[in-house]
């Protein structure tokens, strides 16, 4: 969640472009540098190995920063990265879900980018962008009140697009597209399986204390099986702790939230698939963020840390390709997969906790337990089915 400083984005470049192996948290960190510094762009994004984080990471900028990311530098680097096809789409279908769920002005500049995006590459190169040591122009922004019957006409298409019969998609959801996916057989270790999944929802963040305590009050989900974290007592009840994950609930109570927020637990295939398969590049990450692990890249035994994080701690470098943040660490969480082995019977955990170590973080460990288990390291997020197709 940092900016590396002016002289390390330039050396972290001359490294890239000399044909030094970085991760990917390291390239990530680069482009998210010089987007912030204006300053070699081009470079950082053309050494990106994974298109979803770069979009996630442009729509970022356009939406998130002040000053925002102006449409016209998103057209130039689209112009100058000859392979600007491998995230160019991945950005518009980002865009094109925030002008309908993000308010104003984030919808505005979501929306002009992606009409900026959408227009024909011109035949000359559009000019350099503003950089950072020109604040002045960093500030020139477009005239888009000029454009007011254009976008009008542009979010009414999109709003017939984007609406999926009365499925309501959530800010924090991200999609996963129907497909056949390799993934863990839940009942044999070491065995693969093809599954057919249809396209689905899943929650970008676990569920935190905020959310189930709105579903408690409101006489729906049970109070939890206790208030104490692994190091602080009043986990539960202190509104310091609302955007950390809830803990201490059993699955009926996760089931039960899932239920009256309109959606249902993922299946393990669900799960592994949103945790770690990267859909421009058709690759299975052994961990969300590629195949190496980095203590910096979840809240893991290795980080030290003892406890949970609030959500999204880890974002965008420890996010899974499709946007996932905490599925390796932070806490575990509950599927909706039942299963039996020879060892034990119950539903499948994926997704490792604040004190599992490297191998219990892989996209692909589960753990299995009986219905009325609860713990101060398991929790859970939701997920919604798509309608129509298969």
């Amino acid at each position: 969640g940092e900016i590396a400083p002016l002289s390390l984005l330039r050396e972290g470049l001359l490294l890239l472009e000399a044909g030094h192996v970085l991760d990917e948290a390291q390239r990530s960190l680069l482009l998210r540098s010089a987007l912030y510094y204006r300053r070699g762009l081009v470079t950082a994004l053309r050494h990106q190995l994974d298109a979803e984080r770069a979009a996630l990471l442009l729509k970022e900028a356009v939406m998130d920063w002040e000053p925002p990311l102006p449409p016209e530098t998103l057209v130039w680097l689209r112009d100058q990265d000859p392979l600007s096809f491998r995230w160019v789409e991945a950005l518009r279908k980002e865009l094109g879900a925030a002008v309908m769920l993000a308010g104003p002005p984030r919808r505005g500049y979501a929306l002009a980018a992606l009409q900026a995006l959408q227009a024909e590459p011109p035949g000359e190169p559009s000019p350099e962008p503003a950089r950072a040591d020109a604040p002045e122009r960093l500030r020139t922004y477009p005239q888009w009140a000029r454009l007011g019957l254009v976008a009008a006409l542009a979010l009414v298409v999109l709003t017939l697009v984007w609406q999926r019969a009365a499925v309501r998609r959530g800010p924090d959801m991200v999609e996963v597209a129907s497909g056949d996916y390799v993934v863990r057989d839940p009942e044999m270790a070491g065995v693969e399986r093809q599954v057919h999944l249809r396209g689905y929802l899943i929650d970008r963040f676990e569920v935190t204390n905020g959310e189930y305590r709105r579903c408690y009050e409101r006489g729906v989900c049970p109070w939890p099986a206790d208030t104490a974290s692994a190091t602080r007592l009043n986990y539960f009840t202190d509104s310091a702790f609302a955007q950390h994950p809830v803990i201490h609930v059993d699955w009926a109570a996760a089931d039960a939230y899932c239920a009256w927020a309109g959606k249902r637990l993922p299946t393990a295939a669900e799960w592994e698939v949103a945790a770690g398969y990267a859909a421009a590049t058709n690759r299975r990450h052994r961990y969300p963020w590629g195949d190496h692990f980095g203590r910096q890249l979840a809240n893991s035994a290795e980080s030290g840390l003892g406890d949970t994080t609030p959500i999204g701690s880890f974002r965008p470098a420890g996010d899974s390709p499709s946007g996932l943040s905490d599925a390796a660490g932070n806490v575990a969480e509950w599927t909706s997969t039942w299963v039996r082995t020879p060892e034990a019977a119950g539903y499948v955990i994926k997704g490792g906790d604040f004190a599992s170590g490297a191998a219990e973080l892989e996209v692909t460990a589960q753990r299995i337990r009986p219905a009325d288990f609860a713990a101060n390291w398991l929790g859970f997020r939701c997920a919604r089915t798509l309608p129509g197709g298969p």
